[in-house]
């Protein structure tokens, strides 16, 4: 599905048995289509509690949540079209969301979740320039 160049896939379970789930998030096709020739340059796992907001902000730069366990509510806007009012959308377990440069994104945590971003720049040290405030949450 894609709302306003915001793409949201849900990941086929690629493998499963006694052990647990195997979810193939990011294959050679998918970093592809989502990256391009930009290399991913950032991984982190995060978790939140329910009723937690994060985001509010946007970058220069691609980038992809994968949801692991969880839900929230995903509330995002096209910094480039500010007169088009921000977008709702809730993201369920398996779900991977990716952001073009320059959508501002915030999340709601509809319960205790676990998720991994990737990232096309720079999301430690000096983030002044590539973690760019914007409150919509």
């Amino acid at each position: 599905m894609t709302l306003d160049n915001i793409i949201i896939e849900t990941i086929p379970l690629g493998h499963a048995d006694a052990r647990g789930d195997i979810y193939n998030v990011l294959t050679q096709e998918t970093l592809a289509r989502f990256f391009g020739d930009t290399p991913i340059t950032h991984v982190a796992a995060y978790t939140s509690q329910k009723d937690a907001v994060r985001g509010n902000h946007h970058h220069p730069f691609v980038e992809a949540l994968f949801l692991f366990s969880g839900s929230y509510e995903l509330v995002f806007q096209n910094t480039h079209e500010l007169t088009k009012p921000p977008e709702k959308h809730i993201i369920q377990a398996t779900q991977l969301v990716v952001f073009p440069p320059h959508f501002a994104h915030a999340l709601r945590h509809l319960d205790f979740s676990l998720a991994v971003a990737f990232s096309a720049g720079q999301k430690t040290g000096d983030t002044t320039k590539t973690v760019i405030p914007y409150k919509l949450l």
